[in-house]
Order: C-alpha cells, then structure tokens, then sequence
C-alpha cells in the first residue's frame, strides 16, 4: 500500500517521499508535543501496472490527473470516465479505518515516539473508560499505560498525527466515546473505537495537501473495500460523467 503508482510519471522525480506531513528531526510542533521525526522513506515510483486484485476499484485511477483542491476540503480530479470530486477528511477516514479493523491485514500501526512523555490527566469516568479499553486504545497507534489517579502517560502515537495535535486528538477520542457510552448506556465496542479514532486521526477539511498528497490519498481510496462510504455512511466520491458533463453545456 505503501508503493505510490506513478500516474503523474513525467512530471515526478524518479523517486517519491510517500510520507506526508513529515517535520525534521527535534523539531517542535507548535500545536502538540514534541515528536521524533521517523526517517525519509524514498519508494522508487515504478510505471502504474497494479493487478486488479490490489486495486479492486481501479477504475478511480482510470486515466487520473489530480486537477486540485476545492475550499481546502474536496479534491478535484478528472478520469477517462469524467470529473471526479472526492471529500479528503471521509476518503482518508475510509482508509485508516480498514487499516485499524484489519481489513488490509495484520499490519502493526505505525507509531511515532514522542520525544518527552505527556501525561494525560481525565475526569474519572474518562479514566473508568480508557481502563476498560486500554488495549483497544494501545492497538489503534497510542503507546499508554497509568500514571497514578486518573492520569496516563503517553510515550508515542500513530505516525499518522504525529505533526498534529496528538494528546487533544486522544482527549476528543476518549471524550467521543465517553458520550456516547452515556447515550447507549453501553461501553463502546471494539468497532466504535476504530470508527471514532478513524474519523479523529483523519485529514480535516480545511487541511491544505499537496498534489502528491492528493494523489497518493487517491490511490490507497482505490484499494479499500469501500472507497463510496464512509465508516459513518458518508459519501466519499460523487462522478459527474463525461456525458452529463457535456449535455449539461448542451456539447454532443
């Protein structure tokens, strides 16, 4: 999954940085902890030939060229079949969805260490959840164990939000789940917490992403069971077809 296809061949470099969101090493993200930085990875980009057992809706990358970025929110792109317009936050929360559920195997989560531990104090019936939960917690990206009372410390989290936020994205986790425990009177299941932490560690609309940004999002929506739906029942993707397309400009 890892392996971006070369749709953009001629105007990319002979090899690609897939990872996104990467900051230098040391460096201090002013909006959350201090993380350390996981090497560059440079995938060599190889000419766009994936079986379709890899790709079982190829036809998203059917003659794909990314156009670009609606309101920092929807990505624009044109396929042989017509204009394609996709929502960045639901595409990428389909995506780490079936990454956390297992749907693309028994991949460990990447996680990225934080360079000085964060302690996580909570309210107590917060720190009631996260006890019952703790591995569910653990196996979605975030390395915890108790600190004394109702507090936590946190020594690394997923790799996905490590330029983010990550002890707030943790907090709005366990908070989401909290509420709707209360509502359900029922402790959250297993598929709620990867649903919940799917939707909190995706890209947000707003989030401005660059071309290959948008492209590789593109080419992992493709490999997913589902790249129409979100976990939520969200649409992902709407298709104006090249035919609507031109008798809506009454073109023939």
């Amino acid at each position: 999954n890892e392996a971006l296809a070369a749709i953009r061949a001629a105007s990319m470099p002979e090899t690609f940085d897939y990872r996104t969101f990467q900051q230098p090493a040391g460096a201090t993200d002013e909006q959350g902890p201090v993380l350390i930085s996981a090497p560059n990875v440079d995938i060599p980009v190889p000419a766009f030939q994936v079986a379709d057992a890899a790709l079982p809706f190829i036809s998203l990358l059917d003659g794909l060229r990314v156009i670009g970025q609606a309101m920092n929110t929807f990505i624009i792109a044109e396929t042989r079949h017509g204009l394609v317009v996709v929502d960045q936050h639901v595409a990428h929360e389909r995506i780490l969805y079936e990454y956390l559920c297992g749907i693309k195997g028994s991949t460990a989560i990447e996680k990225q260490a934080l360079l000085v531990p964060q302690t996580l104090h909570l309210d107590r019936r917060s720190a009631v959840l996260l006890r019952e939960r703790l591995h569910e917690v653990i196996d979605v990206g975030f390395d915890l164990e108790p600190f004394g009372g109702e507090s936590y410390v946190v020594r690394a989290v997923p790799a996905a939000i490590k330029n983010k936020d990550a002890l707030k994205i943790l907090r709005d986790l366990i908070d989401e789940l909290v509420e709707a425990s209360v509502a359900r009177r029922l402790v959250p299941t297993r598929e709620q917490i990867w649903i919940t932490s799917s939707c909190k560690m995706a890209v947000k609309a707003g989030d401005s992403l660059s071309i290959a940004e948008m492209e590789k999002l593109l080419v992992d929506l493709a490999t997913t069971e589902n790249p129409y739906l979100c976990p939520h029942g969200r649409p992902i993707t709407i298709t104006l077809g090249k035919d609507a397309l031109f008798r809506m400009f009454k073109r023939t």
